[in-house]
Formats: C-alpha cells, structure tokens, sequence
C-alpha cells in the first residue's frame, strides 16, 4: 500500500451531515412539540400515526447486523432458498398489517402483553409471556451485538 488511507474533506462533509441532519429533526421537533409532554404522546405518537408509518417502524426495529450479515451469508450458503424466507417474512407483515395492528389499534393497547391480559384475564398469563419474551430479547441482543464483533 501507498499509504496510511486518511479521510478526506468530503468524508469529513458526509460524516458531519450525517450526524447533522437527524439531530436538527430531533432538535426542531423537540422545540416544535414541547407542550405536548404526555407519555402518550411520547410513546405512541398520540394514536395519529397511520398503518403504514407503524408497520414500517416495526420493519426497521428488526432489521439489525444480524440481517445485514446474514441475509448475503445464509443466501451464499443455501443460495435461492433463502428468497423463500424473504418472501414469507413480507407476508407475515402483510397479514400483520390486516388483521393485527388494527385489532390492537381499537382495543387501544400498547403491547401484545397488555392484549394477553385483556383477551385472557390472566395476570399470570401476561407475567409468563413478559419473562419469555425478556428472554429472547436477551438472547437476540446477545447475537446482534456478537454478529459484528465475529465478522470484525
């Protein structure tokens, strides 16, 4: 190699508006929004936002380094199969988007936790669902934290 590789002006300029933009939307809408302080509002966006914003939100929580390594690696592996998998995860969304989000919309309810609780009536129902589903979250941070730290 020629060289130690050094950031230039335009990298410099990319890194910066990077950083810049999301921090001017959340400083503008933090300004725009400050009398609205309810956890409500805070958490669920008031109850305003449409289908297609919340299910899009939920699309991108679960994208993680796990998919961006695995897809390319698990296609590799087993090759077109994988668009299988692909193609019945966007329509479990899509039947998510049907028939879920707007039961849960209703009912006003926040999580599926609380819906346990209102369909079933059972404090401890909704406890063991909470635990089990504290546990795979563990377990699935575990590996999208280790994910870029093995491919590194």
């Amino acid at each position: 190699m020629a060289g130690s590789p050094t950031l230039s002006i335009v990298d410099y300029i990319v890194i910066a508006a990077t950083l810049a933009v999301p921090l001017g939307m959340g400083v503008y809408l933090a300004i725009k929004g400050r009398k609205r302080n309810t956890k409500e509002e805070y958490l669920l966006g008031g109850r305003k936002l449409h289908v297609i914003p919340v299910t899009l939100s939920l699309f991108v929580t679960f994208m993680s380094s796990t998919s961006l390594i695995g897809m390319p690696a698990e296609t590799f592996t087993t090759g077109f199969v994988f668009v299988l998998h692909v193609i019945a995860v966007a329509l479990s969304y899509l039947i998510g988007i049907v028939t879920i989000v707007p039961i849960m919309h209703t009912l006003q309810v926040t999580s599926m936790y609380e819906y346990f609780h209102l369909r079933f009536q059972s404090p401890l129902l909704r406890l063991l669902v909470t635990v089990i589903g504290m546990f795979q979250k563990i377990v699935f941070t575990a590996v999208v934290l280790l994910s870029p730290a093995v491919s590194i």
